[in-house]
């Protein structure tokens, strides 16, 4: 699945989202329109025509498109008491009360995320689960993959197919940097300003693993809606994680490693260890900091990667500091 609206047609279109105009999205989205694979696509109606206009027309049979007007979105999922108030409730309304809640209770943040295109973020899990539901394709696995993909470098590009491969059940991103649980029950502070955990440009699932974490995932976003906050989407999925670690399976790395390190570690092997290994050490989460580790090891020892002496001397003190205390528990 991929996505674009044109938000900067939006009422509260920054200076920033108009410099990233239709023009520069287009022009990173080639290879994604281009994958041989089924694709599902979901844009607004002006975007449709340039979007046909790349995809080849030989994967006519292998594309479906859903088109949206944007301001008109809702969550549909009635499960939960958030969603049952929310219910009905349009993006166009959601934008003003994101609007509301950041005057009243104001943070640091990047003026690129403005509300529509922190709701735009929130899209993509209301869409992928109509998607499960509609199953154009008859598929059991699932992954989420940006319209603008190639920006992030052509080694995700070179890496998709082994990652596709893998077909992992759990829902699966990239795990870029640990947030203690300690942080996020401190909500005031937590969203001080847009901390990364980890990555939503590219996530994959089975389709039962894939829908319970996107309706949990717009469960968050109303959930601190009503408290006054929000942000993007990746700040929904740390709160998502503590609550239900047994629905994720991570791999870890940095935003231009979303695709590539999906496997193996192929690229850049330290930021692992210092945004994430050293984290989740120093807090006290010494299996997912063991599971971090044992994935970067694996990646070296099948010389995937390369790693020089001053990282791979930490990561070794980390790892067997990590299986003493998990063994000896």
């Amino acid at each position: 699945m991929t996505g674009y609206f044109n938000l900067t047609k939006c009422p509260d279109a920054s200076k920033e989202i108009r410099e990233r105009d239709a023009n520069y999205y287009f022009s990173h989205s080639i290879y994604t329109l281009m994958l041989p694979y089924n694709l599902v696509i979901y844009c607004d109606e002006e975007s449709l025509g340039k979007i046909q206009k790349i995809r080849p027309f030989w994967l006519r049979d292998k594309t479906q498109y859903y088109i949206y007007n944007f301001n008109a979105l809702c969550f549909t999922s009635q499960e939960s008491e958030n969603k049952q108030k929310d219910n009905g409730r349009t993006f166009a309304e959601y934008r003003l009360r994101i609007q509301e809640n950041r005057i009243n209770f104001p943070y640091h943040f990047d003026n690129r995320n403005t509300a529509s295109y922190y709701l735009f973020c929130m899209s993509r899990y209301t869409i992928m689960k109509r998607t499960i539901e509609d199953n154009p394709f008859g598929s059991t696995h699932f992954c989420w993959i940006n319209f603008c993909i190639e920006r992030m470098g052509f080694k995700n590009l070179v890496h998709l197919e082994e990652g596709l491969a893998v077909n992992r059940d759990k829902f699966s991103s990239c795990y870029i940097d640990y947030i203690p649980e300690t942080l996020i029950q401190n909500t005031a502070e937590y969203y001080q300003w847009g901390r990364c955990s980890m990555c939503s440009g590219f996530f994959t699932g089975n389709a039962e693993y894939m829908y319970k974490v996107c309706d949990l995932i717009e469960d968050k976003f109303l959930y601190y809606l009503k408290l006054g906050y929000g942000h993007a989407d990746e700040q929904l999925y740390s709160p998502v994680y503590f609550e239900k670690p047994e629905l994720f399976e991570h791999y870890y790395g940095d935003y231009h490693q979303m695709v590539t390190n999906y496997k193996y570690i192929y690229d850049a092997p330290e930021p692992p260890i210092y945004n994430f290994i050293r984290n989740s050490f120093q807090h006290g989460n010494y299996t997912k900091c063991f599971e971090a580790c044992q994935f970067v090891f694996d990646s070296i020892c099948l010389d995937k990667c390369v790693l020089y002496n001053e990282y791979l001397n930490e990561l070794y003190s980390y790892y067997m500091k990590c299986k003493r205390i998990t063994y000896r528990h």
